[in-house]
């Protein structure tokens, strides 16, 4: 608790409270000025009506207050609902974006599979190609050999012809 000797329509008050001295150094200094405002617009009359009138000037003051914080408060509560209404859009938004990339994803999941498919459906025709090729091959030695076979028996009758 702090205690703090103060001044007010050159009276001095002691005032015990738990808040910092400044702060009520502040608020003596502030009730001291209405009521000199209010001295001076009442010369001649006692203390007791400048302290009412700071009174009322004070307690104005403290409603104005209130209504500007009401109104703030009202302000922010309309922009909270305006970012919420917002973030709701935006929430929206990318739960949209996710299951778009989602789809996206299972198409490319399906194209890989598909592209894995297709790699060993070539694969597998490759190897039939060199088979094929193999075949192939052999075939043309086998061509050659009759061939050789061939010229090799038009020989011999060409021979057989010639001795007779």
């Amino acid at each position: 608790m702090n205690k703090i000797i103060v001044k007010i329509a050159n009276q001095e008050y002691t005032i015990i409270g738990k808040e910092e001295k400044d702060y009520i150094l502040s608020l003596a200094s502030h009730v001291d000025e209405q009521i000199s405002k209010a001295s001076e617009k009442t010369p001649k009359t006692n203390i007791v009506t400048p302290v009412v009138l700071a009174s009322i000037n004070i307690a104005d003051q403290y409603f104005k207050s209130l209504e500007d914080n009401k109104k703030l408060l009202n302000v922010i509560e309309n922009q909270n609902s305006g970012v919420l209404n917002e973030k709701d859009k935006n929430f929206q938004s990318l739960k949209e974006k996710d299951e778009y990339i989602n789809n996206i994803e299972k198409k490319i999941t399906d194209l890989d599979k598909q592209n894995s498919n297709t790699s060993q459906e070539i694969e597998h025709l490759n190897k039939e190609i060199s088979n094929k090729e193999n075949e192939i091959e052999d075939l043309h030695i086998l061509i050659n050999s009759f061939q050789n076979h061939i010229y090799e028996l038009q020989l011999e009758i060409n021979n057989l012809i010639d001795i007779k």
